[in-house]
């Protein structure tokens, strides 16, 4: 798991411990509805999941996609980087200079 869903874990299950409602860490604003389908164990998952944090299946799946996508964002900008700095080394190396000036 990533930091965001890691993150959006243990303020569930600080709430969960406290007997306090998960609203204030699952609700998302609406800006997009949208309808995926999800098999029948996934969505066993998030029911279970959602009686455990006192919360709404839809509210928790859509807390849980947000997390991820947080996460995912976050590599994709550590690869971006990685990149970034193998193609500033090929740039700089005097090598690929040459070579590409001969070709």
């Amino acid at each position: 798991m990533g930091l965001a869903l890691n993150k959006l874990l243990e303020q569930m299950e600080a709430r969960r411990c406290c007997c306090l409602g998960t609203e204030c860490v699952t609700h998302v604003e609406a800006v997009r509805t949208l309808e995926i389908p999800i098999s029948g164990e996934v969505c066993t998952e998030l029911r279970a999941m959602a009686e455990v944090f006192n919360a709404q299946p839809a509210e928790l799946a859509g807390a849980i996609l947000q997390a991820a996508l947080i996460d995912m964002q976050e590599h994709l900008n550590e690869e971006m980087g990685h990149l970034a700095d193998d193609a500033r080394h090929e740039v700089d190396d005097p090598c690929v200079l040459i070579a590409s000036e001969t070709i």
